[in-house]
């Protein structure tokens, strides 16, 4: 291993030895006590405690090239990825996004006043006061720029060595450049097509590609005029263009942004305000506010029509169900007014027919008492028969409906029902004609005879009562009895022995009449059916 240099920096505690060795890879720094060490052995590099960094420690590069320290104590390392300043363990870069014009650095040499740093085909630079100043040596007999070594003589010359010999600068001699650069955008291309007067451009939907042509104004060294760009809102940082004078953009995204750029003469003077440009990419029509808005506002009016839709399903369902159970309780009394009225034209005329012949033959016949028995007998069931036939067509079809109206179609229903059972009835009933359409009048009359079937049916009841009354609002409708009553309350109930089927019919019914019915019963306690009705007349007629 070849030990290319070795410098001894004195600090207060201990001796500080600094060994670049060539090897491209780490800086490697031993500290240790040196009176100490010569003491106890004859070879003290042995007790030396070795540590080592490299690019993971934020090192520029690997291979360092050179190192100096500067009075303050600090270390100056030159790398091929830039210049660092190291102390305590960590490190500070500088490289050409911090000003450094070259990045490779080949050379170091510290004085009173800042850093002369050698580079590679970048030439000289002086770093003084927080910013670097390079100078062209290009003139001189140094090849390409390249500064190998520095050295500086008592009387405050550089000398650098090459191969065609050494080179004497005097820095007090060098005059710096401190006139920046005016920076000047010349012309603009979007999508391949110039752009007039480009002091803010806009770029259509789908144009999305920019070259921006700039340039620097130098009289005194053009060619080593540098530039930066930056489209601001889009790069996160300045683009290194070197002499470049073209920016290319590829792909910008819609909105509004700035390109900026800047130049630095020779010297590395910067025109830090350089020229500026807007820039406008327009969005496609699927990417502007008013589309956003529109697309939420149609969003928003579609989940409210579903909603709508749906509520509008849910409150028709009870109407299809009333209307449904209207027009199959409508074909029902239909039915049945057809089968009453064949009943009354046809079976009960012949029945009659028999009855007529069976008298008129026993008239003619001779007095044979057989024979008159087997006629008389013919005429008594042809009656019986004619009345059974005639009480089916009036429990098919109330004719005293039409005939007489609600309010003796129902006394005559109740005074039937009384006559044909043990059971008292009490009986008080407003005069209820005219309040209600017919459709109407036969759901009440059905009411009503189902709930005395019911009684006479289920109950065992001896004592029952009817209450119709009217008033202003409404029509209250009760039936109450002294039966054994049922749980109204109960999960199951046994339909056939409660009148359950019936009472269903009761509730569908009022709710049709768009009224309110109340079943209440106990156990051995009776029941009592009470319905509010609020009439719906097409006479225009109140209570």
């Amino acid at each position: 291993m070849l030990v290319d240099a070795v410098s001894e920096i004195k600090s207060t505690s201990a001796r500080i030895i600094i060994i670049w060795l060539s090897v491209p890879v780490f800086l490697i720094i031993a500290l240790g006590s040196y009176e100490k060490t010569l003491q106890k052995t004859a070879r003290p590099a042995a007790l030396y405690i070795a540590d080592d960094w490299g690019m993971e420690e934020e090192l520029p590069q690997s291979s360092v090239t050179t190192v100096v320290q500067t009075r303050d104590s600090y270390l100056w390392l030159g790398t091929s990825g830039g210049l660092a300043k190291f102390r305590a363990g960590e490190f500070t870069v500088f490289d050409s996004k911090g000003g450094l014009p070259n990045g490779c650095v080949w050379s170091l040499l510290a004085d009173e006043g800042g850093i002369w740093l050698g580079t590679w085909n970048g030439g000289l630079t002086r770093f003084a006061d927080g910013k670097f100043t390079t100078y062209d040596v290009s003139n001189s007999n140094i090849s390409n720029n390249v500064v190998l070594a520095l050295h500086k003589t008592r009387d405050g010359r550089l000398w650098f060595p090459t191969v065609k010999g050494a080179v004497v600068i005097d820095p007090g001699l060098i005059k710096t450049n401190e006139l920046p650069p005016p920076v000047v955008i010349e012309s603009v291309l979007a999508n391949k097509n110039l752009v007039e007067r480009p002091a803010k451009i806009e770029m259509p939907p789908g144009n999305t590609d920019l070259e921006v042509q700039y340039t620097g104004l130098s009289f005194v060294a053009p060619e080593k005029v540098r530039f930066k760009y930056k489209l601001e809102g889009y790069d996160d940082d300045w683009t290194e263009a070197g002499a470049r004078r073209t920016a290319y953009y590829t792909n910008i995204p819609p909105g509004k942004y700035q390109f900026r750029v800047i130049a630095a003469n020779n010297d590395g003077i910067w025109n830090t305000e350089g020229a500026m440009l807007e820039v406008v990419a327009m969005p496609p029509f699927y990417r502007t506010w008013w589309f956003y808005a529109l697309t939420i506002l149609a969003l928003g009016v579609v989940v409210y029509s579903l909603y709508k839709f749906r509520i509008s399903r849910l409150e028709r369902a009870p109407r299809i169900q009333e209307a449904f159970s209207q027009q199959l309780m409508a074909s029902q009394e239909s039915e049945r007014r057809r089968i009453a009225a064949e009943l009354h034209d046809s079976l009960e005329q012949n029945l009659l027919i028999i009855k007529n012949r069976a008298l008129i033959g026993a008239n003619k016949v001779a007095n044979t008492d057989a024979v008159l028995k087997q006629l008389d007998e013919i005429s008594s069931t042809a009656s019986y028969a004619i009345e059974e036939v005639r009480t089916i067509a009036h429990n098919l079809h109330p004719y005293q409906l039409e005939r007489l109206g609600l309010t003796s179609a129902l006394e005559s229903v109740i005074e039937k029902v009384s006559d044909s059972a043990a059971i008292r009835f009490s009986l008080e009933i407003d005069s209820v004609d005219n309040l209600f359409s017919p459709e109407e009048e036969i759901n009440i009359y059905r009411i009503v005879q189902e709930s005395l079937n019911n009684i006479i049916r289920h109950s065992g009841a001896t004592k029952a009562k009817v209450f119709i009354k009217r008033d202003r609002q409404r029509l209250n409708l009760q039936i109450e009895d002294n039966g054994k009553g049922f749980d109204a309350h109960a999960a199951t109930i046994d339909l056939n022995r409660t009148g359950g089927l019936g009472l269903q019919d009761i509730t569908e019914r009022t709710r049709m009449l768009g009224g309110k019915c109340a079943i209440h019963s106990v156990p051995n306690g009776g029941t009592s059916i009470v319905i509010n009705i609020a009439p719906r007349t097409a006479t225009g007629k109140t209570l």
